[in-house]
């Protein structure tokens, strides 16, 4: 008997330590750039900071509640989210994207409880993850620097006069 206590009981503290949630976020095919830098490709071409204007910092939470270690992974699509904030904000991009996940504990006392009296069938977790970053319009285009040059002066231009 002693030995079935201690099997179960082991059993138990292993599942606690192995049983966590998992989640994992994609975003496939967004309609806007998404970068994890401060540049991002628009068609062929390289935007760096200089070129563009911040208008909105975002910040988001996603969080998720697993009842086994054993369960599938659970996957959020950030897509349908991240062009609705480039949207809202009038944005052409999104960037500094940053995710960082936390294990968001606090239920030690019941995953333990819930694992000991179901033998690690049941064993709550709960994780979370802040999804943030800079939604980006992009600036007009400047004129070349020897495209000022070509204009006319001002004091060049006829003047008219009123009668």
């Amino acid at each position: 008997m002693k030995r079935v206590v201690a099997l179960v009981t082991t059993a138990a503290f292993l599942a606690v330590g192995c049983a966590r949630a998992r989640m994992s976020l994609v975003a496939r095919e967004t309609h806007v750039p998404v970068s994890l830098s401060e540049g991002f490709f628009d068609a062929d071409t390289l935007v760096l900071r200089e070129r563009y204007e911040v208008v909105h910092h975002f910040r988001v939470e996603h969080d998720h509640v697993s009842l086994s270690g054993l369960a599938p992974v659970h996957v959020v699509d950030l897509t349908s989210e991240l062009d609705g904030i480039a949207a809202q904000a009038g944005g052409d991009a999104v960037v500094n994207l940053r995710v960082v996940a936390h294990d968001k504990g606090g239920w030690w006392f019941l995953t333990f409880l819930l694992t000991m009296c179901t033998v690690g069938l049941i064993a709550p977790s709960y994780v979370g993850a802040t999804v943030e970053g800079d939604v980006v319009r992009m600036l007009p285009p400047t004129p070349p620097a020897g495209a000022a040059a070509d204009a006319p002066p001002r004091d060049a231009m006829p003047r008219t006069t009123g009668s």
